[in-house]
C-alpha cells in the first residue's frame, strides 16, 4: 500500500485585478501543470477579493502541497516567472503560526492576516443537522439552476407587448424616455425577453433601447420586480461597443455576478437617476477614445442595437458557461452569509462533479 501524502494548504494572494478567466490562464492553470510534473502538489481553485468599491482588487489561489518548503520555493519561483507583481504573497502556517513569503523577495516573516485567507478558502464547517443540510443542498440547486439559465437558456427578444403592463408600470419609461430624449438620445424600440427551454415560455419582461445621436452608446433601461417590501430594481445600462470587441458600461445596476474580462464596467449607486448615468458614460467615453483604444462601433437602427448586443450576450455565455459554478463572492452578493455561502459552494462542486 503507497503512503499517503501529507498535505499543506497555502494560498498564493497576488497583488493584481484579474477575473476568473484571465486568473486562471495567466496564473492557475500553469501553476497547476508545473506543480504536478514536478510531484510537489496542485491548484485547488482559485477565488477574488474585492474592494469597497466591488471592483477585484487581487485574487487567491488555493494550493495543495505535499512539501512544504520545496513546494513553497518552487511555486514561488513559478509565479514570479509567470509575472506575479511585488507586494503578492505565499500564505501558509508554519507550527500553527501565519506566515508569508514575498514572491518577489523570497523573504519570509509572521503574518496574521494568513489565517483570514486560509479561513476564507478552507473553513467549510462540517453539518451535523440534516435540516441545514438540505437547506445547503437545495440553495445549491436553485443557484445553479438559475445560473445555467445564464448560459444555457434559450431566449428570443420580439417587440414588447406594452398592453401587458400597467400604467404605473410604464409610468418610469416614459419618465426615462423624457429625460434620455432631452439629452440627445432617440427612442429605438421595447424589446420583450422570452425564455422559450422552459415547459411554458416565460417572458422575463421588457427592456426600453435607446441610441445615442452619434450612434456610439446604445442604453437598455428596464425594470424588474423584487419581493416585498422592495420597490422594482430600475436600472439604466449604458454601453458602448469598439471594434477590438471590448465595450465600455456604466449603470445603476447593482453587481450580481462577475463580469467578463472584455467589458470595463462601472457601477453607479442604484438610486442614480438617468442623467448621472449618462453624465459618467460620457466622461468615462472621452477618456477611453483618447486613451488609444481602437474605434467605437457606430449603430445606426434598432437592428444594430440588438446585433451588438448578441454579440455580448455570446460571448458572456461563453464566459460564464466556463465558470460552471459561481464564485463564493457572487452568492455572498445574492445575500449570503460567508459561512453559508462557503457550504453552498462546495455543495454545488459536489453536484456538478467538479472538485472545489
Amino acid at each position: 500500500m503507497s503512503q499517503q501524502k501529507a498535505v499543506f494548504i497555502a494560498i498564493a494572494q497576488i497583488s493584481e485585478s484579474l477575473l476568473p478567466i484571465a486568473r486562471g490562464v495567466r496564473y492557475e492553470d500553469p501553476l497547476d501543470a508545473a506543480l504536478k510534473a514536478a510531484g510537489l502538489g496542485r491548484v485547488n481553485g482559485g477565488g477574488s477579493q474585492l474592494s469597497a468599491q466591488w471592483q477585484v482588487a487581487s485574487v487567491d489561489i488555493e494550493l495543495a502541497l505535499w512539501n512544504l518548503d520545496d513546494a513553497l520555493q518552487f511555486a514561488r519561483i513559478t509565479l514570479l516567472s509567470l509575472g506575479a507583481p511585488t507586494g503578492s504573497l505565499l500564505l501558509f502556517l508554519r507550527d500553527g503560526r501565519p506566515r508569508a513569503l514575498a514572491i518577489a523577495t523570497g523573504e519570509e516573516f509572521d503574518h496574521e492576516p494568513a489565517h483570514d485567507a486560509l479561513a476564507r478558502r478552507l473553513a467549510v464547517p462540517q453539518l451535523d443537522d440534516d435540516e441545514e443540510r438540505e437547506r445547503v443542498t437545495a440553495t445549491a440547486k436553485k443557484v445553479l439552476k438559475d445560473f445555467e439559465g445564464l448560459w444555457a437558456g434559450n431566449y428570443e427578444y420580439p417587440p414588447a407587448d406594452l398592453a401587458a403592463h400597467s400604467s404605473d408600470w410604464l409610468r418610469w419609461y416614459d419618465q426615462v424616455t423624457e429625460a434620455l430624449t432631452s439629452l440627445g438620445f432617440r427612442f429605438a424600440g421595447d424589446i420583450a425577453t422570452v425564455r422559450t427551454d422552459l415547459p411554458v415560455a416565460k417572458c422575463l419582461g421588457f427592456s426600453r433601447k435607446f441610441l445615442a445621436s452619434d450612434g456610439i452608446t446604445r442604453v437598455d433601461a428596464f425594470q424588474m420586480m423584487r419581493a416585498q417590501p422592495k420597490g422594482p430594481i430600475q436600472a439604466v445600462v449604458l454601453k458602448s461597443e469598439f471594434e477590438d470587441g471590448c465595450y465600455l458600461a456604466t449603470s445603476n445596476l447593482a453587481l450580481k455576478w462577475n463580469t467578463p474580462d472584455f467589458i470595463d464596467d462601472e457601477r453607479l449607486p442604484s438610486d442614480s437617476v438617468a442623467q448621472a448615468v449618462v453624465e459618467r458614460h460620457t466622461a468615462r467615453l472621452a477618456v477611453y477614445r483618447t486613451g488609444g483604444s481602437s474605434a467605437a462601433l457606430r449603430l445606426n437602427s434598432l437592428t444594430d442595437l440588438l446585433a451588438s448586443e448578441e454579440r455580448e450576450r455570446a460571448r458572456t455565455r461563453r464566459f460564464r458557461q466556463e465558470q460552471r459554478v459561481p464564485l463564493q463572492v457572487e452568492l455572498e452578493r445574492l445575500g449570503a452569509a460567508p459561512d453559508f455561502a462557503a457550504l453552498v459552494h462546495e455543495e454545488m462542486h459536489r453536484l456538478i462533479g467538479v472538485a472545489v
